[in-house]
């Protein structure tokens, strides 16, 4: 597993698109992917920060849909919808009481 770039790479790539540069550029620029440059722009967007996620160990539950999914290969949203409803009756409770726990949401009791 690759470590994550450091924040001050991460800061440094998203201002020099927020000042006019491509995404493409400032890969070449800063040595990363334009993938990766791209991914730090919708986080910047998204959360307003560009500091990495949580790695590895918070998708248990979802791990199997995700993979299901691939093997199936539906291509239409109506397949995929119905698909999805399907698998989702295979999650155990505790496999979603998990994810939301490893996710870092915390206990709601109503």
């Amino acid at each position: 597993m690759t470590r994550p770039l450091s924040n001050d790479l991460r800061e440094r790539a998203v201002a020099a698109v927020l000042s006019g540069e491509s995404r493409r550029s400032a890969a070449k620029r800063f040595g990363i992917s334009v993938s990766a440059a791209v991914k730090l722009l919708q986080r910047h967007e998204t959360t307003g920060s560009v500091a990495p996620g949580k790695m590895g160990g918070h998708e248990q539950a979802f791990a199997k849909i995700k993979h299901w999914m691939r093997q199936a290969q539906k291509r239409t949203v109506e397949d995929t919808w119905h698909h999805i409803g399907h698998l989702v009756e295979t999650i155990e409770p505790g496999e979603c009481k998990n994810y939301f726990a490893n996710a870092g949401y915390a206990s709601i009791k109503t």
